[in-house]
């Protein structure tokens, strides 16, 4: 027999990025699990369903993992799709321990759901938390998505917070799927009011078609703030990496963390699928290790035996050391990366670092500038601004360009001297006068054209 555990989540459509990276996670903690013996020496089969981010196909999905004999739910990628089945996972006893599914109540009514990752009240009274303690601004305006449940439960939860702290809410504005395609209104009514940052608790499809429409519009000192759900915004983007210039996001991993494990993690990754592991790979990854910790401390896949056992462990993940309370919530018992201050004014290059390689014109690579903080519950904040940046490869094409231009200098040198008696009509004089006016050329390149 085997230990069956199911996804289910975006595997196509504009949220199959967080889908594909959570899938990729599990995967990789699966395939280790197995080569290490499996869990309690049962081997681990791994199936995700498709829910192409659609509530209904959600619901369709869980049931053709109960069909095919599911043990254990690593629940649904969104927020609105886990909430479509935790009240199934509940009456069939099985335990649902979702990696990114967010909102407050998406694992509410079932003592046998969890999650992995951080809840949506918490990170916008975060967020609010972190803009008054870093004086970064006292007025903010705010773009959020009406009618999903994730960018609702943060927008509520980050006025609630910023009417606390006195942070004022100049404006405000919505909008909904059907008008995520043209954001001209949102971005007029956001710079009229002047505001120096805008929260935009919303993922990064809509975020990457707002900041597109928006750029050039608002000064450059003004910042966007959003959550965990802006991971992934730079691959949205990446025709053009620095409309992310000067975006903020709350997220539990940092792939360029020097813990051993984490390290571990991020190579193995990137063996397998050729990516720098996200937020929402890491948290499935410590989902299915949190899984296995479970049915072995309980010796069976009950689901009340797993929630049980479950709440009494301590896990050590590559988010962070964790445990569980009976209400389902994860906390963290370790600070995850130290905390470094905010300051609007500059940016410190010594803080670049690269997230992922980009080929153009001139092999320049996308970087990302990179803040941490503690946020007061070892939240990570990572504080962005794309940017073009010279790399070795730039180096390369400077050097090809410069030996093209001598080749093509020394053949004008030649055609002239076999006309005309230069002084350095001579094979070293040419070749000196060829190098002094190669090196002066190839110096002088002008890098803008990265």
């Amino acid at each position: 027999t085997t230990v069956k555990i199911g996804g289910i989540g975006p595997m196509t459509g504009p949220y199959a990025n967080y889908g594909l990276s959570e899938k990729n996670g599990a995967e990789l903690a699966v395939k280790e699990i197995n080569e290490a013996g499996g869990i309690a020496g049962k081997q681990v089969e791994l199936s995700y369903q498709d829910s192409q981010g659609d509530s209904e196909s959600a619901v369709n999905a869980y049931g053709k993992l109960m069909d095919w004999g599911m043990n254990v739910s690593l629940g649904c990628v969104l927020s609105g799709e886990n909430a479509s089945v935790v009240a199934a996972a509940r009456d069939d006893d099985v335990m649902l321990i979702t990696p990114s599914g967010s909102a407050d109540k998406c694992i509410e009514g079932n003592s046998r759901a969890f999650r992995v990752c951080f809840y949506d009240s918490y990170q916008g009274a975060a967020a609010a938390q972190y803009i008054k303690e870093n004086n970064i601004v006292d007025t903010v305006g705010v773009l959020y998505q009406s009618d999903v449940d994730y960018s609702v439960g943060l927008y509520n939860a980050f006025v609630d917070q910023c009417g606390k702290l006195g942070i004022t809410i100049a404006e405000t504005q919505t909008f909904t799927a059907s008008t995520s395609t043209d954001f001209s209104t949102q971005v007029n009514a956001l710079v009229a009011s002047g505001v120096k940052l805008v929260f935009i608790p919303i993922y990064a499809e809509e975020a990457s078609t707002f900041l597109t429409q928006a750029r050039g519009k608002f000064a450059g000192d003004v910042y966007f703030f959003g959550a965990d759900g802006l991971d992934g915004i730079l691959g949205k983007v990446e025709q053009d990496p620095t409309i992310a210039n000067n975006v903020l996001m709350l997220t539990p991993f940092a792939a360029d963390n020097p813990s051993e494990n984490v390290q571990s993690f991020v190579k193995k990754y990137q063996e397998a699928y050729g990516a720098t592991p996200d937020q929402f790979a890491a948290d499935a990854y410590d989902a299915v290790y949190a899984i296995k910790a479970a049915i072995e401390k309980a010796g069976s896949t009950s689901g009340d035996a797993l929630a049980s056992a479950l709440t009494s462990l301590t896990v050590e993940g590559v988010t962070g050391t964790m445990t569980w309370g009976e209400d389902g919530e994860v906390s963290f018992l370790d600070e995850i990366m130290p905390t470094a201050q905010y300051d609007a004014a500059k940016l410190p290059a010594e803080r670049t670092r690269t997230v992922f390689s980009l080929w153009m014109p001139y092999g320049c690579e996308t970087a990302q500038l990179q803040f941490t903080a503690d946020c007061g519950k070892n939240q990570v904040i990572y504080i962005t601004g794309a940017q073009i940046v010279p790399t070795h490869a730039w180096a390369y094409v400077r050097l090809l360009t410069g030996l093209v231009f001598c080749a093509v200098l020394d053949w004008v040198i030649l055609l002239l001297t076999r006309r005309v008696k230069f002084p350095i009509h001579t094979l070293r004089g040419r070749y000196i006068a060829m190098a002094l006016v190669g090196i002066g050329v190839f110096a002088c390149l002008p890098l803008g054209l990265g």
